[in-house]
């Protein structure tokens, strides 16, 4: 278990442990739940929010504050762990993605409908991530 508020180098930890708990900073009531999941009496279905990078070399150097380099979206390679990468104890199969439409206007809403099934032995519940990117096309 690693109890931390951001991202740190676990790489000898993850070489040796079939599971890392990332517990953040806990609060009164969060030692419960962790160890409801530590336990097994709590199916985890959370996401990491951030990439966990295997060495500080992944990174560049903080004498620049641009962008390249320093999000999952630039990185050359594998991270320890990725943006989105969560554990269960059961497992998931997704589905593609089918939208009602392939464009929609400003304020419009859209239904997405994705297939999700537990293919494991145990209950569980599977966090979806959606990214939408807008592409207005400008007129000539």
């Amino acid at each position: 278990m690693n109890c931390s508020g951001s991202a740190i180098g676990l790489v000898p930890e993850a070489e040796n442990c079939e599971a890392i708990l990332q517990a953040w900073y806990s609060r009164q009531s969060d030692e419960q739940a962790i160890a409801k999941v530590l336990f097994g009496d709590y199916n985890p279905s959370g996401k990491l929010p951030i990439t966990f990078y295997k060495s500080i070399d992944q990174l560049p150097d903080f004498e620049e504050y641009d962008m390249k380099g320093r999000t999952y979206w630039y990185l050359n390679e594998s991270p320890l762990f990725p943006f989105g990468h969560g554990l269960s104890y059961t497992t998931f199969s997704t589905g593609k993605a089918r939208a009602a439409r392939t464009e929609i206007r400003t304020g419009e809403k859209i239904t997405l409908t994705i297939p999700v099934k537990n293919t494991g032995k145990r209950r569980g519940t599977e966090i979806l991530q959606i990214y939408v990117k807008n592409s207005i096309r400008k007129a000539r």
